[in-house]
C-alpha cells in the first residue's frame, strides 16, 4: 500500500474504504481507523473522505472486487460444432450458463472470442478458456456431443481454475492431429500397389480441424484406394497425408462414409474420424 496516497482533487490523505470484511474504514496517512486491513477483505470502493472523489481501489495494493470476480467467474469459448461457437459464463463449482451463440452461417455476428474478450474486460478478468471440439468429445466420451443445451454440463466436467485443462490435455496426448500426420505423400502414393489402382473420391474440401479456408488454411482431399483398401486424406498444398483406415470393400468404405456430403459442417477430419486421432 502506498502510504503517501493523496487525493488528486483536494490533496487530502484521508480516504473512506468500503470492503467486504470491514465494511467501512477510514484510512488516514496510511493508518486504518479500526484494524489493519486483511488480504482477504476485497476492497469494493475507495473515495476521498473530504471531497468525495472516487479513486481506483487498486491504488491501495489490496485485493479488489476484480480479484474476487476472477476467483469466482470463468468465461469459456466453446466450439462443439464446426464453425459454430458460443460463450459460457461459469461460477464457482463449475456451473455454466450459455450466454451467446454465433451460428455458423452468420457473417456479421461477433465471433465468440470477441464477445468473451469484452466480457473479460468488463469483469476485470485476465483471459478466457477455450473448449475445442476434441476436448469436448474426450470429456463427453462420445461423438457427436449432442445439442447446445448439453454443452454447459460437458464444460463443467473440465474443471475450474486457470483453464489449463491439465487432465484433458493428458488425454489428448494421443488425440492431436500432429500424431496422425505423415510427410511424403508423393512417395507413398507412388508405390506400385497404389499407383496402379483406381480410387473412389469423397470430396476435396475437407478441413483438418476446421474449414476456415479464407484464413489461409488448406483443404484436404479424402479418397479410397481400391486395391489396398486404404482410405486416406491428403493436404492439397503440401506433401502431408493421413491414413484414415482400411476398408477391403467398397461397400464397407461407403458405409463408413455415409452422410459425409449431407452436411458441410461435418467435413473436418478430426470431427468425422475421431477414432483415427485417438489412436494415432
Amino acid at each position: 500500500m502506498d502510504e503517501k496516497l493523496v487525493c488528486p482533487k483536494c490533496g487530502s490523505r484521508r480516504f473512506r474504504v468500503i470492503s467486504l470484511v470491514a465494511v467501512e474504514q477510514i484510512l488516514e496517512n496510511g493508518e486504518w481507523s479500526c484494524s489493519e486491513f486483511s488480504d482477504d477483505g476485497y476492497i469494493l470502493s475507495l473515495e476521498c473522505a473530504d471531497c468525495g472523489a472516487e479513486l481506483d481501489p487498486e491504488l491501495l495494493g489490496y485485493p479488489t472486487q476484480k480479484a474476487l470476480t476472477s476467483q469466482l467467474v470463468e468465461v469459456v469459448v466453446a466450439y462443439p460444432y464446426q464453425g459454430e461457437g458460443g460463450v459460457l459464463l461459469g461460477v464457482e463449482k463449475g456451473q455454466y450458463e450459455l450466454i451467446y451463440v454465433r451460428p455458423s452461417d452468420s457473417r456479421y455476428a461477433w465471433p465468440p472470442e470477441k464477445v468473451a474478450g469484452a466480457i473479460c474486460r468488463a469483469l476485470g478478468l485476465h483471459n478466457f478458456g477455450v473448449a475445442t471440439l476434441d476436448k469436448l468429445v474426450l470429456t463427453a466420451g462420445h461423438f457427436p456431443i449432442g445439442s447446445w443445451e448439453e454443452v454447459p454440463a460437458i464444460v463443467s466436467k473440465m474443471g475450474m481454475g486457470d483453464f489449463t485443462w491439465k487432465v484433458v490435455e493428458q488425454k489428448m496426448a494421443a488425440f492431436s492431429p500432429k500424431q496422425a500426420l505423415r510427410e511424403g505423400y508423393q512417395d507413398w502414393i507412388s508405390d506400385p500397389k497404389r499407383a496402379r489402382s483406381g480410387e473412389v473420391d469423397f470430396g476435396v474440401w475437407w478441413g483438418l480441424q476446421d474449414r476456415d479456408f479464407c484464413y489461409g488454411k488448406s483443404p484436404w482431399r479424402v479418397s479410397w484406394i481400391e486395391d489396398t483398401g486404404e482410405l486416406y486424406a491428403r493436404e492439397l498444398t503440401s506433401d502431408r497425408y493421413i491414413v484414415l483406415g482400411v476398408y477391403p470393400t467398397r461397400a464397407e468404405v461407403e458405409a463408413r462414409m455415409e452422410g459425409w456430403a449431407d452436411d458441410l459442417d461435418r467435413m473436418t477430419l478430426t470431427h468425422f474420424f475421431p477414432e483415427v486421432f485417438k489412436q494415432a
